[in-house]
C-alpha cells in the first residue's frame, strides 16, 4: 500500500536508487521503510512526513475574524495546486497579526504564556488542544500536572505505546508512571551513577528522549557524536550482532571512568529499554 503522507527526497531520479511502481496515478517506491527493514534509506533516500494539521486551520480562520472585526480586509481565494482546489482565505495583514482593542498588534508567536493556561490543561480543558485533545492523553495530562512547555513536550513524548509498555531498571516500573511519580514527588528520583544526573534530572531520572541517550553515550562513555548516534540506532533497532560487538566496549568504557559493575549493568539496560522507545525531543516539542 501506499504511505498516507510519506514523501522521499532524492538528488536524482528516484528509480535510479530503488524499483518504483504505478500505484494509482502515483510513483511509489517498492523498497520498505520499516525501523527494522529499511532498504530505501539504505539505498540513499531520505523520508518525509508531510501532515496535515486541522489545529492550525481553526487557528487561523480565528485569527482572521479578529482581524476582520477590527476593519482589515478579509477576503476569499481559489486556487489549484498540483491538480487539487483550495480556497485560501488571505488578509492586508499577516496570518500572525491579531489586532487589540487598544490599538496594538500582537505576534502570535510572541503571546505570553500565562499559568492559568497549565491550570486549565491540568484540569483536563484539552478539547481541540493539538496532541492531548484524545482521551488518554487528557487523562495523563491531568495526572501529570503540567506546568511548562517542556512538560507538556514530556507528556508528548511519554504518552506513547512504547513508554507506556517499557519497564525502567527496577523491572516493574513503566517509564511514563515512573516519570508521573517522581514529578509528583510521590517516588524518590534516583540515578545509577551520579554523571547521569545533569543528563536526566529534567525529565526525573527518566531517559525520555533520544537526545539524551546520545548524550549520556557522548558524556559518560566519551564516544564522538557520530559514534553516540551510531550506538543509538543499533540500540533502539535491536541489531542483534552489532549490539553484541558494541556492549562490551560500552562496558569498558564505563569502567575505565570508574563504574562499577552494578551500575554499568542498569546504565545498559536504562539504555536498551530506553532506546527502543524514546522519542525524539524536536519532534515533540513541535
Amino acid at each position: 500500500g501506499r504511505h498516507a503522507s510519506a514523501y522521499f527526497i532524492s538528488n536524482a531520479p528516484i528509480w535510479e536508487s530503488v524499483p518504483t511502481a504505478n500505484l494509482n496515478g502515483y510513483t511509489v517506491t517498492q523498497y520498505t521503510t520499516t525501523a527494522a527493514n529499511n532498504w530505501a534509506e539504505k539505498a540513499g533516500l531520505v523520508k518525509f512526513d508531510f501532515l496535515r494539521i486541522n489545529t492550525l486551520s481553526f487557528i487561523s480562520s480565528c485569527i482572521r475574524l479578529v482581524q476582520e472585526s477590527a476593519g482589515y480586509k478579509v477576503w476569499k481565494e481559489k486556487k489549484t495546486i498540483n491538480g487539487e482546489d483550495f480556497e485560501l482565505t488571505l488578509g492586508e495583514l499577516p496570518i500572525t497579526a491579531i489586532p487589540m482593542k487598544d490599538g496594538r498588534m500582537l505576534d502570535i508567536y510572541d503571546l505570553p504564556i500565562e499559568t492559568t493556561v497549565f491550570q486549565d490543561l491540568s484540569s483536563g480543558k484539552t478539547e481541540s488542544v493539538f496532541q492531548l485533545n484524545s482521551a488518554l492523553m487528557t487523562g495523563f495530562t491531568v495526572r501529570i500536572k503540567p506546568s511548562s512547555l517542556k512538560e507538556l513536550s514530556d507528556i508528548v513524548a511519554l504518552v506513547r505505546p512504547g513508554p507506556l509498555e517499557a519497564l525502567i531498571e527496577d523491572g516493574k516500573t513503566t517509564m511514563t508512571e515512573a516519570y508521573i511519580a517522581r514529578k509528583n514527588g510521590h517516588q524518590e528520583v534516583t540515578y545509577a551513577h551520579p554523571d547521569m544526573e545533569p543528563i536526566l534530572k529534567d525529565t526525573f531520572g527518566v531517559a525520555v528522549y533520544q537526545e539524551q541517550l546520545q548524550q549520556m553515550f557522548i558524556d559518560l562513555a566519551g564516544y564522538s557524536s557520530e559514534d553516540a548516534d551510531y550506538l543509538r540506532e543499533v540500540l533502539a533497532k535491536k541489531k542483534k550482532q552489532e549490539m553484541e560487538k558494541s556492549l562490551p566496549e560500552l562496558r569498558q568504557r564505563l569502567k575505565d571512568r570508574g563504574w562499577t559493575e552494578a551500575q554499568q549493568e542498569v546504565f545498559i539496560s536504562l539504555c536498551i529499554s530506553s532506546s527502543a522507545y524514546s522519542f525524539n525531543r524536536s519532534h515533540s516539542a513541535a
